[in-house]
């Protein structure tokens, strides 16, 4: 289970900064995660990992800029 907390926490960096850098919309990555999340099949872990993921997005699209 640690293994999975460090690469989630590398994930969640990852595609924070790529999406800040890009100047992605992240509320829109946000809802591509969900919506990816939300697939039929897909492992229980990877779902949860993604829904955190897309939380993240969404925390920081609610923050006003600096």
């Amino acid at each position: 289970m640690e293994t999975l907390n460090v690469v989630q926490q590398v994930l969640k960096g990852a595609a924070l900064s790529i999406a800040t850098a890009a100047r992605a919309d992240l509320r829109e990555c946000a809802t591509l995660m969900q919506s990816f999340a939300a697939q039929t099949g897909l492992d229980s872990r990877a779902s949860a990992m993604l829904l955190d993921l897309a939380a993240g997005f969404d925390h920081l699209s609610a923050q006003p800029p600096h």
